[in-house]
């Protein structure tokens, strides 16, 4: 797979040869820089099952391989100092996290803020085998909806 910093673009005119021939090739090529350019956006479907993100990450040691990026949400109520959240990602420990980000929110809503989150009262948010783990410190925030996003590629 490789990629081209200007497939992502399309122009925004095109003059079709008249020979059907020429033509035909016009066609062809501008339908194959359409699908180029749709199929290396990102896709900003942000759902609790594992998506494709339409990212395309290198492989350490092999930076010519590319490998599409995944997002999985997760949302759990904090209940004390720690809320783990069970993420289902099995193959974890043959992935890289590229990102890892969050916000919490009240119910009903009046305030949010991002994870994590420093300060007097810090969230802090860490990622295990099995869980995301939003950690509430001096547990100010209980009955706070903690949303997650985990964004990752596959080293394989």
């Amino acid at each position: 797979m490789s990629s081209n910093i200007e497939a992502s673009f399309l122009a925004t005119s095109v003059v079709l040869p008249e020979e059907a021939k020429e033509r035909d090739f016009k066609l062809e090529q501008l339908y194959s820089q359409t699908a180029n350019a749709v199929n290396l956006r990102e896709v900003a479907s942000y759902d609790l099952t594992e998506n494709q993100t339409g990212q395309q990450w290198f492989l350490a040691g092999d930076v010519t391989k590319k490998r599409f990026g995944y997002r999985l949400c997760l949302y759990g109520t904090i209940a004390g100092v720690v809320l783990n959240i069970a993420h289902g990602i099995t193959d974890l420990d043959e992935c890289r996290v590229t990102r890892l980000y969050g916000t919490l929110q009240d119910s009903p809503f009046t305030v949010a803020y991002p994870i994590p989150l420093g300060g007097a009262a810090p969230i802090n948010l860490s990622i295990t085998s099995t869980n995301v783990v939003v950690g509430d410190p001096t547990a100010a925030y209980a009955g706070y909806i903690a949303y997650v996003v985990v964004e990752y590629v596959r080293d394989r």
